[in-house]
């Protein structure tokens, strides 16, 4: 499983990830999954990983992904 970070509105939803955790699994996998536009708007920026994480930006989420929307702190799934 891997994780496609988004952009757009805050969402509020009951299942959370939090940044740590997002890390955590980044450096886990070594990868992540990211829409265009969360990067030009600055929901995620390239030194929110470290060098050892792949960032890869994709508009169409991986298959076996799961989506976050930003949240008021962290992720939260779509």
């Amino acid at each position: 499983m891997v994780f496609y970070l988004t952009t757009g509105k805050t969402a509020f939803g009951s299942k959370r990830v939090s940044d740590k955790q997002v890390l955590y699994h980044a450096l886990n996998t070594g990868v992540v999954f990211v829409h265009p536009d969360a990067i030009r708007d600055g929901t995620v920026h390239p030194n929110d990983f470290p060098a050892g994480v792949e960032l890869v930006l994709t508009d169409t989420p991986p298959p076996d992904a799961l989506i976050l929307a930003p949240a008021p702190k962290g992720w939260v799934v779509k």
